[in-house]
């Protein structure tokens, strides 16, 4: 498996590496999604809308929104704070990797809660807009001894690389695309068992801690 996760900050091509029995090892590759859609499209996030801009303003911004990006290319970002508000609070939203409960215990109200998680959602956002963080596919391939690529590669796309989370310690930011790295590492040893290539090592081979290495 691979024992250690992508760095803090990772760009597309960049790959980690683990050695297999029998001489094969497999890497796992950043690359960069061009057919994810913007993150506010998904559920848990607040509404966005793109609006003209009208010189150096917005065109049409209504009370409770607030900018995230843009005026550059003739357009601006808007984001329905007061509506995401509103939606933390009906949805328990948290923010920085804890609960409601976890906020309420520390002393806080309702409506503060949905408003620092409203503000952390729109952070997070108007990120993305400035391409600080983006979606990636992690591609898993294995190869034989000799560099051959052995069965078909296994990947899963839409993964978000390089996300902000101040609650995260150093070095934990992109443990999620390792995470999915090792489930397809599982999968493509699995499709290759199916082939009559097993991977396992002979019977009472001790057990091995392979060493990962960055492989770019």
């Amino acid at each position: 498996m691979f024992t250690e996760i992508f760095g803090d900050f990772v760009v597309a091509g960049e790959a980690i590496r683990c050695e297999l029995p029998g001489g094969h090892y497999a890497t796992a590759t950043i690359k960069y999604d061009p057919d994810a859609e913007a993150p506010w499209n998904d559920a848990g996030h607040g509404q966005v809308r793109d609006v003209a801009a009208d010189y150096s303003r917005p065109r049409g911004k209504k009370p409770g929104e607030i900018v995230l990006g843009g005026g550059g290319r003739g357009h601006f970002w808007l984001y329905d704070f007061a509506e995401a508000c509103k939606t933390a609070r009906l949805d328990g939203w948290g923010y920085h990797g804890k609960s409601v409960e976890e906020h309420r215990a520390a002393g806080l109200t309702l409506r503060q809660i949905a408003a620092n998680a409203a503000r952390d959602d729109a952070d997070a956002l108007a990120a993305w807009l400035n391409g600080d963080w983006y979606f990636v596919g992690v591609v898993v391939q294995i190869f034989d001894a000799n560099g051959h690529e052995v069965g078909d590669d296994c990947s899963l796309w839409r993964i978000e690389c390089n996300y902000p989370a101040p609650h995260k310690p150093r070095g934990q930011v992109n443990d999620y695309p390792t995470e999915v790295a090792n489930e397809l590492l599982a999968d493509a040893i699995d499709e290759l068992r199916g082939r009559g290539l097993d991977l396992d090592p002979p019977p009472g081979t001790p057990p091995r801690v392979y060493a990962m290495t960055d492989w770019s």
